[in-house]
């Protein structure tokens, strides 16, 4: 599928859902800045970067729309923590992604 396809249907979903660039760049595991960038077509779309949005433009509307409302929920919850709370959040956080990855 051309570049330029591809794109245009994910700016199409995002309009439809309401999903936002941050919300859609943590879905696919990239950056905002890096995406915003994609979607202005500053830099080249990359295989994998390509995937990953084709996954997330293939995944059923509801299930999407859920897991961004529960990603906002947590993430607002997050923000009124206290900032020692926050940070051992975010260490678990990133013990368990080191499990994951390992």
């Amino acid at each position: 599928m051309p570049t330029a396809d591809l794109l245009t249907r994910i700016e199409a979903r995002m309009r439809e859902t309401g999903a936002t660039q941050s919300t859609v760049a943590q879905a696919c595991e990239l950056s905002q800045p890096h995406l915003s960038k994609v979607l202005n077509r500053k830099i080249k779309l990359a295989k994998k970067t390509a995937a990953r949005l084709e996954l997330w433009l293939t995944a059923p509307s509801e299930a999407l729309t859920q897991n961004l409302l529960a990603l906002e929920t947590i993430a607002t919850k997050l923000e009124r923590l206290v900032p020692k709370r926050r940070m051992q959040f975010m260490q678990l956080l990133a013990a368990v992604d080191d499990l994951l990855n390992s």
